[in-house]
């Protein structure tokens, strides 16, 4: 594993779903993206453009919030268009377009008039980077690092405070992060709990806050970098104008450590199993985790053994192709004889999408054992002509 680059998103993906980080890393496909991912990298951008330096003084490039608001419009149908040329956003709709559009328009809004009276970052979209291991190599990207008072210390660390001053080892800094999700940290804000949340309701509702990789990576990754640690870690939510903070310890490092050594281990064992719950209905490779299998629809009806007439699962037909397979793998696994595919009922068309085509020998697949033995006495049997 020479020359690999670390990051929150790749440590975050593979935990979160191991299979769905090796279609976004490990695999040939496209790195796909949806409107929430898409419209976050652009209202990230457009931020950014906004403390461009403009020709004359004033707080941000453009002249005026309705000036930015009108310059993200513009930004947005571009990156929208663009994103669908390229065939990187696969489910396109008028309505949604329009629905982050307005997302996007709230972001801007309201990171205006929270930032208009600061002063400007101190830095923004700062890569920072690390050697971890030999080969190994842990960066991030920091969307800004901001100059705090005293007062703001004293309020938000009072432990870093001593005679009046910061403690040595410390910079006078926070790192800010924008997020454009819905949810915030605001637990009184929240639907699913009581207007009188007890004590236990809140510290589960801010736990990810205050445990998450990101910000522990972050504060690493600064202290590795400065030798000097940040006095913490700011969570701005765009679409409320509202900012979280937390900080991290060297206890926090530990848990840091342990994710990393999973993830080195589990990928060099090319382990990429499936974590299938909810969150895959928002998956953007979806049709490729099915692979060329078709997917089945079943609806509501009586439980069986009743009278009523039952419904007829519906077959929709899969949108993947896989070749025979390619090459020999490095590795090789108990080999394993897989069933007949039963037959399926004949798919029905579908709107039309760029088709995806998968390898024939996944990390998961194991070949039948004829197949194997013939690529490992010819190695080239099984590479596609050029």
């Amino acid at each position: 594993m020479s020359k690999l680059r670390l990051s929150v998103s790749r440590l975050g993906r593979y935990g979160n779903c191991p299979r769905k980080y090796f279609y976004q890393f490990e695999s040939p496909l496209p790195q796909l993206t949806d409107y929430p991912l898409l419209a976050g990298v652009v209202i990230h951008r457009h931020i950014w453009w906004m403390h461009k330096e403009p020709a004359k003084p004033r707080p941000f490039y453009y002249e005026t919030k309705t000036k930015a608001i009108g310059a993200w419009f513009h930004r947005w149908r571009e990156e929208l268009d663009e994103a669908t040329r390229e065939g990187l956003l696969r489910e396109r709709t008028p309505f949604r377009d329009k629905r982050y559009a307005r997302i996007g328009l709230i972001c801007v809004a309201r990171y205006w008039d929270g930032a208009v009276r600061l002063p400007p970052p101190l830095q923004r979209e700062s890569r920072y980077s690390t050697a971890i291991l030999p080969g190994v190599t842990l960066t991030g990207t920091f969307d800004q690092l901001r100059q705090v008072s005293l007062p703001y210390i004293a309020k938000h660390r009072p432990d870093l405070i001593v005679a009046g001053r910061l403690r040595d080892g410390y910079d006078p800094v926070v790192i800010v992060d924008f997020k454009t999700g819905a949810d915030d940290y605001d637990i009184w804000s929240r639907r699913h709990f009581r207007r009188d949340p007890t004590l236990m309701e809140e510290v589960r509702a801010q736990f990810d806050l205050h445990e998450n990789l990101q910000a522990t990576t972050y504060t690493f990754l600064y202290e590795r970098t400065t030798g000097r640690k940040p006095v913490g870690f700011v969570w701005w939510h765009l679409r409320s104008g509202r900012t979280f903070f937390t900080y991290r310890g060297e206890e926090d490092y530990q848990t840091l450590y342990g994710v990393i050594h999973h993830f080195l281990e589990n990928v060099q064992a090319e382990s990429f199993p499936k974590n299938v719950d909810r969150h895959c209905q928002w998956c953007v490779y979806l049709e490729a985790c099915r692979e060329n299998r078709c997917f089945l629809l079943s609806y509501p009806e009586a439980p069986p053994g009743t009278d009523e007439a039952a419904e007829i699962p519906r077959i929709v037909p899969a949108t993947v192709g896989r070749v025979p397979f390619t090459q020999l793998r490095l590795r090789f696994g108990t080999a394993r004889r897989k069933a007949a595919r039963p037959a399926a009922v004949a798919p029905e068309p579908t709107a039309a999408l760029a088709p995806i085509v998968l390898p024939g020998n996944l990390p998961w697949h194991a070949l039948p054992p004829e197949e194997e033995l013939k690529l490992r006495n010819n190695p080239d049997a099984g590479k596609q002509p050029a």
